[in-house]
Order: structure tokens, then sequence, then C-alpha cells
């Protein structure tokens, strides 16, 4: 997602929240599966995982296939640092 530093509460557009890869509303047996979550800021998460998330529902994917497929979607977001850099890469 976008890579800026993540903060404490919940007043900041960088605030953290906690994202479930695999939607919890279609897979409740991974709520708590730590590798199924992963912090994103807030902007990010009402941005970028509700638009995934939405395309799903509009390809009739909101089912547990669907959740693979969401996963592997928020997987190839990429995260951009304050620099405009994309992370991971050596230039611009």
């Amino acid at each position: 997602m976008c890579g800026v530093p993540l903060r404490d509460g919940r007043k900041s557009p960088r605030s953290a929240v906690v994202d479930h890869k695999q939607p919890a509303e279609i897979r409740p047996d991974l709520f708590l599966d730590d590798e199924n979550t992963w912090s994103v800021c807030f902007d990010c998460h009402q941005r970028e995982c509700r638009r995934i998330e939405d395309r799903a529902r509009s390809m009739n994917l909101w089912n547990p296939r669907g959740a693979v497929w969401i996963a592997q979607e928020k997987a190839k977001v990429p995260f951009i640092c304050l620099d405009g850099r994309i992370a991971g890469s050596a230039s611009k």
C-alpha cells in the first residue's frame, strides 16, 4: 500500500488498521490467523482494500474461492515510500 509510517490512535489518516487479506466476512475461520492479517494505514484500507473487495463483489467472487483472489490482488498493490519510490526497487 502506501508504505508511510503507521501511527497510533484513530484520528490520523495514517492510523494503523488491521486488514484481513481474505475478508473475515467470507473466511471467519481465518479471523485470528496471523498469516491472514496485515497492518495498513486507514486511507489505504478505505481506498485500496475496499476497491479490491468491491471489485470481487461485482465479479460475483464474494465467496471462499474469491477470498483467495482478493488476497492475491491485495498482495499486488505496490508499497509506495514517502519519497515516491516503490518499496524494493532501486529507482523511482
